[in-house]
Order: structure tokens, then sequence, then C-alpha cells
């Protein structure tokens, strides 16, 4: 008896078939970055609701604050091989405090504040549109001849 299901999903994306699913891509040594800080902010997130040691959470939340945001929109905006690490890493720092002012400024004018669930919330939220956008296109790009 044959299987009617079949095993991978094929898509056309611009006249050109897909041969690996999106998820198996995910889940893929591409998209490491991505599942990292995936990983990274549900562990954050975790310390913020049941961790009652300060010190935990700063060894978790600052250098998650300096370098997941602006990784997560160079990611988006540049290829992986187009910058040199030293240079991805800089941009990074500079994005990131950009980013998280940018993010406590818009927090402080809606009825949330500026607090550690809403920081946390806003930021979690932004790095996993911007590394889910990044990581589809780099598939798209990866699939394109």
């Amino acid at each position: 008896m044959r299987n009617s299901f079949p095993t991978e999903t094929t898509r056309v994306y611009r006249g050109i078939e897909l041969s690996r699913s999106f998820t198996r891509y995910l889940l893929s040594r591409n998209s490491a970055a991505l599942l990292a800080i995936f990983f990274w902010s549900i562990i954050l997130i975790l310390s913020i609701y049941t961790t009652a040691e300060p010190m935990l959470r700063w060894l978790l939340s600052i250098p998650y604050l300096l370098f997941s945001p602006g990784y997560s929109l160079l990611a988006l905006l540049y290829r992986e091989g187009g910058l040199a690490a030293v240079e991805r890493f800089a941009l990074s720092l500079g994005l990131s405090l950009c980013l998280v002012a940018l993010a406590g400024v818009i927090l402080s004018l809606t009825p949330l504040g500026i607090t550690a669930n809403s920081v946390a919330a806003s930021l979690f939220a932004f790095n996993l549109a911007a590394l889910l956008a990044s990581t589809y296109l780099r598939y798209l790009r990866e699939e394109d001849p």
C-alpha cells in the first residue's frame, strides 16, 4: 500500500520549486543563531518569573540587552558573509543600545510602562520577528539557483 502523504512538501517561489520545508530549515545548522537567541530569551523570561536572585537576572539580561536586538536586526539587513565578525559584533552593540532605548521610549508611552515584564516581552517579540524574517530570507536565498 502506497503512502498517500508526501514526505517533504514542495513549494514554488518565483517559479522555483523549493525542496526542503521551512520548519526543517529552522531546525538545521543554518538557523543556529535563531535557536540560540530564542532559547536565551526563554531562559531570560523564565528567570524573571522564577528567580529571586537579582545577580542571575543581571548576568542573563545585560548581555541579552546589549547584543541580541542588534544582532537580530543585522541578521535581517545583511547576508551571512556580508560583515566580518568584529564588525557584526560592534554594530550589534550599537544597534542594540539604540533599539533598547527606542523600546523604552515606546513602552513609556503605553499604559504598560517600563517594567521587567514589558521590556522582556517587547524585546522577545522583536527578536523573534526579526530572526524569523531573516531565517526565511536565507531559506529563500539558499533555494534560489
